[in-house]
């Protein structure tokens, strides 16, 4: 599920380089959605401008991974680049976190044991083309 960043008043001044996007993964298997994105604002939508990247999620015996797809499509506004903060339920601690390849920091990721939830948070990522996380289990 995507949500607008935290403190969002509304569409018209929401900031387009930042989304939270909350995964329920299956316990084992794939499961995904696809996030259609507009301006907000018109109803250009119905003729077509909008992008979607579809997010998937696969979970394993070693972890999960999260496959988020290029922005296919095209609107007023659309953002280039983003910043991903990602809250995976399920699962256990992961001991590493590639997002793009390349290891987030350790302030940008979290696991709260007693909830079984991983928070991560990814540096700008173009969005016309696509990324990974994963998410590999401590066992």
């Amino acid at each position: 599920m995507p949500y607008a960043p935290k403190d969002t008043k509304g569409r018209q001044t929401r900031d387009r380089h930042e989304l939270d996007r909350v995964l329920y993964p299956a316990a084992h298997g794939t499961s995904g959605c696809a996030l259609h994105e507009d301006d907000g604002v018109t109803r250009d939508v119905g003729k077509g401008a909008a992008a979607t990247p579809r997010v998937r999620a696969h979970r394993d015996a070693n972890g999960t991974t999260v496959s988020v797809g290029a922005a296919e499509g095209d609107h007023a506004g659309k953002a280039a680049d983003r910043t991903c903060r990602f809250t995976v339920y399920g699962g256990s601690a992961p001991v590493r976190v590639p997002a793009d390849g390349r290891r987030p920091p350790s302030s940008a990721r979290s696991f709260d044991p007693a909830a079984r939830v991983t928070r991560v948070t990814t540096g700008s990522l173009a969005l016309d083309r696509g990324f990974g996380l994963r998410l590999v289990d401590n066992k």
